[in-house]
């Protein structure tokens, strides 16, 4: 019976020898998911995804700014583990200083077992660099 306990226990990761924080009961806030989508923009720029070669063959870089992020749901895709979930934001965006206008926003957030909402696979490259 203890053993029974036991692997349910660490099968709800409501009591983890290893320190893991628990996945919460809520999908992620509002503030978070506004986080990082802006986290999102900020990394897809330091790589270079950004850059765009024009029709004469020079490279621009196109910066958004995002000036608000409203979240409109979440939701646990099929199969995903607990902690996962696809989220959908309405962004108010900006491209190179131009007025801002609406835009639809799709990322993947999941529970990072050391207490935080990440993006989607940033929690798998932690524990691959740990290793």
């Amino acid at each position: 019976m203890r053993q029974l306990a036991a692997v349910s226990c660490l099968l709800l990761a409501a009591c983890s020898p290893s320190g893991d924080v628990p996945v919460p009961a809520e999908e992620p806030s509002e503030a978070v998911l506004a986080k990082l989508v802006k986290q999102s923009y900020a990394d897809a720029a330091a790589g270079g995804q950004l850059d765009f070669k024009n029709s004469s063959g020079r490279t621009i870089r196109v910066q958004p700014k995002i000036h608000s992020a409203r979240k409109d749901e979440c939701r646990r895709p099929r199969h995903s583990p607990e902690g996962a979930y696809e989220c959908s934001l309405t962004l108010m965006l900006s491209l190179d200083g131009g007025e801002p206008s609406e835009h639809g926003q799709r990322i993947g957030v999941e529970w990072d077992p050391r207490g935080e909402w990440v993006l989607e696979g940033t929690a798998a490259r932690r524990r691959e660099k740990a290793r």
